[in-house]
């Protein structure tokens, strides 16, 4: 069957994206990495979060050299897994894709997947003898990667990381693969219910990300963004003044007012009470004390 011209440019804009894939195991690539004697090159970005896509959907390959067609062709299909099965796929493979589509939505995207990892690795949490990281609605888990990373080459010697995913079956594979990797635990639960927020047991927490923020053009829902964070900032109390939120602060688009907010620590990232119930759609970062436009991340 030939391919329709849109899965052709689809195709060829894969093979730009993991141009500089290598055999090396993921597990290699994200030791070799935590080592801040090793730079962070954008090309040892790429591997990791492509090669965390693929084990992602295949347990235990994060363990083994992988053929890069493998990869290729797995990014391949799931740019295409809402549509009808082709004759020769792969059934099952298919429906984990699908299953798991909305939280493999980030790293899937290699280009901005790597770019976040890049802007995440320059953060510098307060020092403190214990590094605790969350991630809020971590989906596949590669923010929570990133954290451990990020605390292995700031040379934290305590490391918990702990994302939160409300699908359950989600959150079991996610805490499987970060399990293996030796970087961080997630746990299935609601971030807008102060209970599950009890792994913290009132440690001070080092540093916050929420993948929600990354998706240009997303929109910040109530439940899954603004909820959370409410309820965030209730647990943490006066301790969140010293907790490194990434991103510092998120550039939002109101439709309604042809406006854009800044929502930031300081207002516990919510917007005015008179705007509270107006859809925002993300735009752009704050970061390293920078305004970072969305689609550079890309």
């Amino acid at each position: 069957m030939h391919k329709a011209r849109g899965q052709k440019a689809e195709d060829w804009r894969i093979d730009q994206e993991l141009a500089c894939l290598d055999l090396t195991p993921l597990c290699l690539e994200v030791e070799r990495l935590s080592d801040a004697l090793h730079k962070v090159q954008r090309s040892a970005l790429v591997n990791i979060v492509a090669k965390y896509f693929f084990a992602f959907v295949y347990p235990g390959a994060q363990k083994n050299s992988i053929p890069v067609k493998d990869i290729r062709h797995l990014f391949s299909l799931f740019y295409r897994c809402a549509s009808l099965n082709e004759p020769d796929d792969d059934i099952e493979t298919m429906n984990i894709l699908r299953r798991f589509a909305p939280s493999l939505q980030l790293v899937a995207d290699v280009g901005r997947a790597a770019s976040i990892l890049s802007e995440m690795l320059l953060q510098n949490p307060v020092p403190r003898e214990k590094f605790l990281g969350l991630d809020l609605q971590t989906g596949s888990g590669l923010l929570a990667l990133g954290q451990s990373i990020m605390a292995q080459r700031l040379g934290y010697e305590k490391i918990a990381v702990w994302g939160m995913e409300e699908d359950e079956q989600t959150a079991l594979r996610a805490d499987s693969l970060l399990g293996t990797l030796e970087s961080g635990k997630v746990v299935a639960g609601d971030p807008c219910l102060s209970k599950s927020y009890a792994m913290l047991r009132k440690d001070f927490v080092s540093f916050v990300s929420c993948p929600q923020a990354f998706f240009l053009g997303g929109q910040l829902a109530e439940k899954g963004y603004f909820a959370g964070y409410r309820t965030l900032f209730q647990v943490l109390g006066e301790q969140a003044r010293h907790c490194v939120f990434f991103p510092e602060g998120l550039i939002a688009y109101s439709r309604e007012m042809n406006m854009s907010f800044v929502l930031s620590k300081e207002e516990g990232y919510q917007l005015p009470a008179e705007y509270a119930d107006m859809p925002l759609y993300s735009q752009g970062l704050v970061t390293q004390g920078r305004v970072l436009p969305l689609h550079h991340l890309a």
